[in-house]
């Protein structure tokens, strides 16, 4: 049985195991590690490809510099409730912000 992800569950596996940013380095470096076999001889520009994909036809990650992509919409399991308890205060006009 083959467990490894094909490539955009790559990707976005990436992006959850790093809270939902990344930079083109930790994806050239951890991507092959996850998915499975592959025809491509540059995996960098196939990469690069599903990068543009997920930014520009399914809007699930944008772009937040030449190199560095973030996942849209990303909540942390960790900061959920923070950001919640941040939403409260500034709909009461409560927050320091």
């Amino acid at each position: 049985m083959n467990n490894k992800l094909n490539w955009e569950e790559a990707i976005i596996s990436v992006f959850e195991l790093h809270e939902g940013t990344v930079s083109l380095e930790i994806l050239y470096k951890e991507i092959p590690k996850l998915i499975s076999q592959t025809k491509s001889n540059d995996i960098e520009h196939t990469i690069r490809a599903y990068l543009r994909r997920l930014k520009n036809e399914k809007r699930i990650i944008i772009q937040i510099d030449k190199s560095t992509y973030k996942l849209n919409d990303f909540q942390s399991k960790g900061n959920k409730h923070k950001n919640y308890e941040i939403l409260n205060l500034i709909g009461y006009g409560l927050s320091k912000f």
